[in-house]
């Protein structure tokens, strides 16, 4: 892409990333004879009770994810698997707070190091920490990919345990939000906002604002579609679909996001760009 820049043209570098191809299960990201270095899952790693394991595991994934071209790890999954019924929790670092947090530092660590050195390096790659602020929490168990589980429910006023797993590696490039709407046990939203975190200022603040977080910012895929619109097959604008497609880019930009998920088609984020120049004059 660089080659295509000229005096008058710049270009837009890209970035190549990855979802986690590295664990034992999940070959097909990987080409025919072509595969990569196999290890267990986060869970997995966790059972070790180790994180110098996990930290080896991180910089020879970095490595082997820049030998071939991938510069940013969508990854790691940090949610607190406070709800066992949930079908994610294999991806997490389990259940213990204080553990997941350890497990999380030693991740980035190592995939945004090299060899051992502190700093960024040939073989360094971005990584994610995701879901913000925990998507473990699905009410019973249910999944926030689909309508049913689109609830994500704190009881205990417990929502600071599963932040505080994200806080062990604030360090890293991104971070990736959960698409779950929050609430207490009464079922009511834990702040004003009764939308899913993309488009939840309450959540974001802790982030931005109680926690400083300057790096990138990225929504989960399919946030910017809901059930309501044409032609969608996955959507996930949970509690922002009476908002316009236009609407719902300006509301996600207002929550201090960078970055759209899964966006292929600019048509509706040019609209929103055009919509938040309107505001911004007004």
């Amino acid at each position: 892409v660089e080659t295509l820049a000229t005096a008058d043209t710049p270009y837009v570098p890209v970035n190549f990333a990855s979802d986690p191809r590295s664990t034992a299960g999940s070959g097909g990201y990987n080409a025919e004879g072509a595969d990569i270095s196999r290890w267990p899952s986060n869970l997995g790693l966790a059972a070790t009770f180790d994180s110098s394991r996990t930290l080896q595991f991180a910089q020879m994934a970095s490595a082997e994810y820049r030998a071939l071209g991938i510069t940013t790890a969508l990854s790691p999954q940090v949610d607190l698997a406070t709800e066992p019924r949930w079908l994610r929790v294999g991806g997490t670092f389990g259940e213990d707070s204080a553990q997941a947090a350890e497990l999380t530092g030693a991740y980035v660590t190592g995939f945004q190091t090299t060899a051992g050195e502190t700093a960024w390096g040939p073989e360094s790659v971005n990584a994610m920490i995701k879901h913000w602020a925990g998507d473990g929490v699905g009410e019973g168990g249910r999944e926030s990919h689909s309508n049913s589980g689109k609830y994500g429910v704190y009881p205990g006023d417990n929502l600071d345990e599963h932040v505080s797993v994200f806080q062990g590696a604030l360090d890293s490039a991104a971070v990736m939000t959960s698409y779950s709407i929050a609430l207490d046990a009464n079922g009511d939203p834990l702040f004003e906002d009764r939308m899913g975190t993309a488009y939840d200022k309450g959540r974001m603040s802790i982030l931005r604002d109680d926690n400083s977080f300057g790096g990138v910012v990225v929504t989960d895929w399919s946030v910017m579609k809901a059930s309501t619109d044409e032609n969608v097959r996955i959507a996930t604008a949970w509690g922002a679909e009476q908002l316009t497609p236009a609407e719902r880019y300006v509301a996600v930009l207002g929550t201090g996001h960078d970055m759209f998920g899964g966006v292929n088609d600019a048509t509706f984020l040019l609209e929103g760009a055009a919509l938040w120049q309107q505001k911004f004059d007004a």
